[in-house]
């Protein structure tokens, strides 16, 4: 749906120099986020609220940036931050 749309979207823009890695269970994000920030200067969460949540704990208390690309349902952070 939406998430595949974006994705191809995000990949068209960024030219594919990106690494993608997609969650495979709750709080896999978090995971992933803390070991893409030892690697790279900009961790994104693609998803909504709770994707973001757990980048933003993944990245905690390192240098990497945190980007979003709203593609949850409710992606009220977003709304509220004027990315959506």
């Amino acid at each position: 749906g939406t998430g595949g749309e974006l994705f191809k979207q995000a990949q068209a823009l960024m030219g594919g120099n990106f690494e993608w890695m997609p969650t495979r269970r709750p709080g896999h994000a978090e995971e992933l986020a803390r070991d893409a920030a030892t690697r790279h200067p900009v961790v994104v969460a693609m998803g909504g609220d709770g994707t973001v949540g757990d980048v933003c704990r993944g990245i905690l208390g390192t240098d990497a940036t945190l980007g979003i690309i709203p593609a949850g349902t409710g992606n009220d952070l977003a709304r509220n931050i004027g990315l959506k």
